[in-house]
């Protein structure tokens, strides 16, 4: 501490190059933060004397954590750098490594809305579009996760943006365009002019055609597709295209690939939920025999949107909740057995990891409510996960036009990881 704050600008220097290399361990990290040495890093940034490159490198080491970010928003870190992020005629090391320190800061709330002040979104934007940067992108795209006013204020640049993911950008740019356009979950949003007008459309089914684009690039589609189907103009287009013939054979080829199949899964739902498009999905009965095969998938997000999925299959068509209500039944027996072989098993000195899992669910058909599940085990699902009551149905349309069902609570995602820069020490 007290090095750093040297008057001799030489030592205090040299101590930069230490922290440097220390800022490469996580409590390292930490610690720094914890003795409130970031404000004193963010004044070396405006002493022309100051190593840089050196400084933004740190900084950005610290923002791999993601409880660090937070202590940045008090600090002039973001206001600071902005002009360099924005410098885009240079292309010089020390200015990568300030878009990366940007595009983990990004992810961090307040540090997005100080990058928004004063016109600073529309320039990032702009900045972006015009050097068609992969990095600037991505910090367009951490801002674009945020719920709030945020989102509204893409509302001003939807349509260049649109317009520059059709016209055929490299793909690592073209990957960051599309994650922005999938945060973009604005209610009430008009997505059918929008798709119409720059024929989104035919560029969709051209990406998910087989080996058209990398697994980044059709991940980001999927997605793309569920955010546009909060308007109901687009479910009934999508429906009728033939994506969900290619969203099927996705699912069977992509089985292994956890966040593939959750955005798949979400498109299902979201084509259930609108009376229009929900006839024409229900018209393929291996969808809802995938969906089936997922309810008791080993990820909690892909069974969770299933559920909900099932939720509304099984209210519009009795023969689907028959077959539902028999795979539920099947698979507590099935766990109740699986207990059962454990503790006989156990007897012998083996253990069965998964018998205190299934001790409690022991069922019989005699168990079963009208709804087909068991009281106190697994039931029906609203479209958050939780478990309906007998008479809760989720009959409310939400803010999203759904005639019967409420709408999911928000995208399903599996968790982002922060930037790392290429070499990085970590």
């Amino acid at each position: 501490m007290r090095l750093i704050n040297s008057p001799h600008s030489i030592l205090a220097y040299g101590t930069l190059g230490l922290l440097l290399n220390l800022s490469f361990d996580r409590d390292l990290r930490a610690r720094i933060i914890e003795l409130g040495l970031l404000p004193r890093l963010v004044e070396f940034l405006q002493q022309d004397q100051a190593p840089f490159q050196c400084v933004v490198s740190i900084l950005y080491n610290l923002t791999i954590d993601e409880l660090n970010r937070a202590a940045f928003a008090p600090t002039d870190c973001v206001p600071m750098l902005m002009e360099e992020v924005l410098r885009t005629e240079d292309s010089d090391h020390a200015m990568v490594e300030v878009l990366a320190l940007f595009v983990n800061l990004a992810m961090d709330k307040d540090c997005a809305v100080l990058m928004c002040e004063n016109g600073g979104l529309g320039a990032i934007i702009n900045a972006s579009l015009d050097c068609n940067d992969a990095l600037l992108m991505k910090i367009v795209r951490n801002i674009s996760r945020h719920e709030g006013d945020m989102k509204h204020g893409f509302m001003d640049h939807i349509d260049a943006l649109a317009s520059s993911v059709v016209a055929n950008p490299p793909d690592e740019v073209l990957v960051e365009m599309l994650g922005v356009f999938g945060n973009l979950t604005i209610p009430n949003f008009n997505f059918h002019q929008l798709v119409v007008e720059y024929d989104l459309l035919d560029f969709i089914i051209e990406q998910l055609l087989p080996a058209a684009a990398d697994d980044d690039i059709v991940l980001q589609v999927i997605t793309v597709i569920g955010t546009i189907l909060s308007d109901e103009d687009c479910a009934d287009q999508v429906a009728r295209s033939g994506i969900v013939q290619n969203l099927m054979e996705l699912l069977a080829a992509r089985q292994e690939d956890d966040e593939m199949v959750l955005q798949i899964v979400f498109v299902f739902y979201k084509l259930l939920f609108y009376e229009s498009s929900r006839k024409i999905i229900m018209s393929h009965p291996k969808t809802i025999t995938y969906l089936i095969d997922l309810m008791y998938d080993k990820n909690a997000e892909i069974k969770r949107v299933c559920n909900g999925a099932l939720t509304i299959v099984m209210q519009f068509d009795e023969e689907w909740a028959v077959k539902i209500r028999d795979r539920r039944f099947e698979a507590h027996n099935e766990g109740w057995i699986n207990a059962m072989q454990g503790d006989i098993v156990g007897d012998y000195g083996m253990d069965d990891p998964y018998a205190d899992e299934y001790a409690d669910d022991v069922y019989d058909a005699n168990d079963l409510d009208g709804y087909g599940h068991a009281d106190g085990g697994y039931g029906d699902y609203n479209d958050y996960g939780d478990e309906l009551e007998d008479d809760e149905l989720e009959l409310d349309a939400g803010d999203y036009g759904g005639d019967y069902i409420g709408d999911y609570g928000g995208r399903p995602g599996l968790r982002d990881e922060p930037h790392m820069m290429a070499g990085a020490r970590y």
